[in-house]
């Protein structure tokens, strides 16, 4: 084995394993945390982490199934924390690493949508949003047409989707009137929709390690580089916000 092999073995012999780390994530974060995984693997000198995405819900159901994951990175705190309340994630591993806002998005050609407070009128039909019983963006968007006193006349027209990505989708291909997703979402050049509105109504991720891996160390590594400065300002370029402090 070469010298600087060996060494690496030597500090960090989980790197080593023949597996990749095993990453599960947020939908929204499908653009910006592979980047961060290749700057990960290039300073510790090993492979990406492997990553798969999904709605945060469906990534706590497959905790809780026993998928093996390695790391989690959820845009919902409370999820993080019952999650770790059930042993599932090592309470002192979770911290905030980024936070994001629902907007408000349209078809590029729609005219009938200026405002939130058009999502209530007759003339749109379908509003797409993430399935509020597992997706953080679906869920935000709720609460906020609910603080608007709309969510009782947009309820029967809503397109409730698998994530916030996949409602972007429906409005992308012109098969909702309306979507509401994360600002991060609608601003990764996407041309077929534009933005009406925010909220200010955000979700703030959630990094734990899982209960059981069989990489803690690793993944405790990939937990600290998510919190240093390099990819801090990977998620600021991708348009994520800061958090006010690592604590969920």
């Amino acid at each position: 084995m070469r010298p600087e092999l060996l060494l690496l073995c030597l500090l960090a012999p989980g790197l080593a394993a023949a597996t990749p780390l095993t990453v599960g994530a947020a939908s929204s974060l499908t653009d910006v945390l592979p980047t961060v995984g290749r700057e990960f693997a290039s300073a510790v000198g090993d492979a990406p982490p492997a990553m798969s995405f999904a709605s945060s819900g469906t990534v706590g159901r497959q905790v809780t199934a026993g998928a093996p994951l390695d790391v989690v990175v959820l845009a919902d705190a409370d999820q993080a924390l019952r999650l770790a309340r059930e042993g599932l994630l090592i309470r002192g591993s979770l911290a905030c690493v980024a936070t994001n806002r629902i907007s408000l998005v349209v078809p590029r050609g729609t005219r009938s949508v200026s405002s939130w407070a058009d999502l209530g009128t007759a003339v749109v039909q379908g509003v797409a949003l993430g399935d509020p019983s597992h997706v953080p963006a679906g869920r935000l968007a709720r609460r906020h047409l609910e603080a608007l006193g709309l969510w009782q006349a947009v309820a029967p027209k809503a397109v409730f989707a698998a994530s916030a990505r996949q409602a972007l989708a429906y409005a992308r291909r012109g098969e909702v009137d309306a979507a509401i997703v994360f600002r991060t979402d609608a601003r990764a050049g996407v041309p077929e929709v534009r933005v009406v509105d925010a909220s200010s109504l955000g979700a703030r991720y959630v990094v734990g390690a899982v209960a059981g891996s069989p990489r803690e160390g690793d993944a405790y590594r990939f937990l600290s580089f998510l919190r240093g400065s390099v990819a801090r300002s990977l998620f600021a370029e991708a348009g994520f916000g800061p958090c006010r402090e690592e604590e969920p």
